[in-house]
């Protein structure tokens, strides 16, 4: 399996090799590979170097642009992860009877939508824009617990099923954006500048996969940093990968990942 994630800063180097480090020792037969836009050398990564703008008005749009990269690089069956995520299993073999696209509903609600209120303008117009029919069908939030209309974290996707999905993503939110009633909202609402990219990528989720969607599950992809807003925490023992985010700023490296990995915490 190829696995891909994006190193958009220089100081994230050692994030990357704990990254690397963590999918070498539980899976031997993976390929992995770094989309940036800097010369660097890692061991047991192949680098993609690529020209990739960041937007001011819209945050993480340069990660999407740089999964499309990645995608067009690669083939399929394919990983694409957040460089703060460590695994603690072979992610592989629990995904290898997927279908179609594997993601999780995000943690926390965010710009999304209850599944019992009416959609937002952005989400109608974004929708709209896509030539969206309304979801049929719900998902549920992992740490908050809320009954949402289709909303994903793009910080892990698994594709099975080759159908350019973040080439789509990235090229909607070119043609979106272009759109002046959608930037404006876009612009001057902050929670959407930092989550509009996520509202796409769902909406394309559900465009090209519909029913061959499948949810990476509750051990996969878990939220450190938002354990103790969890009120049903998994056993530690039953986690197959973790992304840490800010949890090491406030937090000692626990045990169990001591066990797993080298962590030198000064450097995340």
């Amino acid at each position: 399996m190829n696995i891909g994630f994006y190193l958009e800063n220089k100081e994230d180097i050692e994030k990357a090799k704990i990254l690397i480090k963590s999918i070498k020792v539980n899976s031997k037969e993976t390929s992995i590979y770094a989309v940036t836009t800097y010369h660097v050398n890692l061991s047991d990564c192949k680098i993609i170097n690529a020209q990739i703008k960041a937007r001011k008005d819209l945050y993480f749009m340069d990660k999407i642009q740089a999964a499309s990269i990645f995608e067009k690089t690669i083939s399929a069956p394919y990983l694409w992860v957040d460089i703060d995520t460590i695994f603690l299993k072979p992610v592989d073999k629990f995904l290898n009877f997927i279908k179609g696209v594997a993601v999780n509903p995000v943690d926390i609600r965010n710009i999304g939508v209850l599944s019992d209120h009416q959609v937002s303008e952005l989400w109608s117009e974004t929708m709209k824009q896509l030539q969206m029919k309304p979801f049929d069908h719900d998902v549920t939030t992992r740490i908050s617990k809320e009954n949402i209309r289709p909303y994903y974290n793009v910080g892990m996707v698994y594709v099975s099923d080759h159908r350019k999905l973040f080439e789509k993503t990235y090229q909607w939110l070119i043609h979106l954006l272009q759109n002046q009633n959608i930037n404006q909202m876009v612009t001057s609402n902050q929670l959407y500048q930092i989550f509009y990219h996520q509202l796409v990528f769902s909406l394309c989720v559900e465009k090209e996969y519909g029913k061959h969607i499948s949810e990476l599950g509750e051990f996969i992809n878990y939220p450190l940093h938002l354990m103790e807003k969890d009120t049903k925490k998994p056993h530690i023992d039953d986690l197959i990968s973790i992304r840490y985010d800010t949890y090491f700023k406030n937090h000692e490296i626990p045990e169990f990942l001591k066990k797993v990995i080298n962590i030198n915490k000064s450097y995340l």
